[in-house]
């Protein structure tokens, strides 16, 4: 489990460190890790990713750190949600919105078409690897 919670960060690490702002003042994976992400043989901790995240959230406006729960050994399980300052500053907002297409019985066609047409895209990242440790 641990692994799959890896290869997901790094995965998200990668795609983080490609949109941050030039003038930013956060590490990059590869110099807070002292590797290259994806480097044969190198893996970093889920609690080192997690500080990782932790740290760009906490200096980027760009990254929002949300909690998912528990994985089944009890450790931490987050997501890092990454976007314009702007929709971070609305997660609440597009995460109702979504919430209300969760049962499209409840809404009329119109309100349905102009929701979608004013809703934010979403795309999740996720990916896994498995070994023994």
């Amino acid at each position: 489990m641990l692994k799959s919670v890896r290869i997901t960060a790094v995965a998200a690490a990668i795609c983080l460190a490609s949109i941050l702002p030039l003038s930013a003042q956060i590490p990059s994976p590869q110099d807070h890790f002292g590797f290259r992400m994806g480097a044969d043989r190198q893996l970093v901790s889920a609690e080192g990713i997690e500080q990782y995240f932790e740290l760009v959230a906490s200096q980027s406006d760009r990254v929002r750190i949300i909690d998912l729960g528990s994985s089944t050994e009890g450790h931490r399980t987050i997501g890092a949600v990454v976007s314009a300052p702007e929709n971070i500053r609305n997660l609440e907002s597009i995460r109702a919105t979504n919430l209300r297409f969760a049962d499209p019985r409840t809404l009329s066609p119109e309100e349905a078409k102009r929701l979608a047409a004013s809703q934010k895209t979403i795309v999740v990242i996720g990916a896994s690897i498995h070994a023994s440790e």
